[in-house]
């Protein structure tokens, strides 16, 4: 989802609740996404590069870093810093390490050789591919800690049922959603909740 269709989205439930009778005193949007994407935009200088991040400064609320909130997610359940990432998807392999480099994970490659202890994350175009490729890295590495990265509850179940270890983006992000919710229930501002978030960012580098 994109700023905008948050936004328009927003728009039409406050006008669904106003229908019903419901008067919310306050909407506050949270978008859970990845500062660092850019799009393409057309502006009043022509074509421009811009981040969602610039996008949304202005009209959302909270910005969550879907980045930092999942790579420090990885790291706390392998109780490391360091991984092994193993994809048929080059674009997956790239994006993979660029959030690695970005997020403070260490991910082996050519420079930076696997020890054969590190866990191996795998993720494939598809849940099938992804089991069935884990299985298969498992029993030639029987030793080793192998983890699906999956993006649904049911490819979390779908690999947990194979009898591997999960880790689930989906999970992790509704969470984090859950936890921002309740910080707002408890009465902290929109505005204390983003300058927590952005500061927890800035801590990283």
């Amino acid at each position: 989802m994109t700023v905008e269709e948050l936004l328009l989205a927003t728009k039409n439930i406050q006008q669904q609740a106003e229908l019903s009778g419901v008067k919310p005193d306050k909407t506050v949007t949270i978008y859970l996404g990845n500062p660092e994407r850019k799009r393409v935009r057309g502006t009043s200088s022509g074509l421009k590069e811009v981040s969602d991040r610039e996008v949304a400064q202005g009209t959302v609320d909270i910005y969550v870093d879907t980045g930092k909130t999942l790579v420090d997610a990885l790291k706390k359940q392998i109780g490391d810093s360091s991984v092994s990432f193993e994809t048929g998807i080059p674009e997956y392999w790239t994006g993979m390490q660029k959030l690695a480099r970005t997020y403070g994970l260490t991910m082996h490659d050519a420079g930076n050789p696997d020890p054969g202890t590190a866990p191996m994350l795998v993720y494939e175009k598809n849940t099938d591919e992804s089991v069935s490729s884990a299985l298969a890295i498992k029993k030639k590495f029987p030793h080793r800690r192998i983890i699906v990265l999956t993006s649904s509850v049911a490819s979390n179940e779908q690999a947990k049922k194979a009898g591997l270890e999960s880790f689930c983006t989906a999970e992790i992000l509704a969470i984090e959603l859950y936890t921002v919710q309740q910080r707002l229930v408890n009465g902290e501002t929109a505005e204390s909740i983003q300058q927590s978030l952005l500061q927890m960012r800035t801590e990283v580098f």
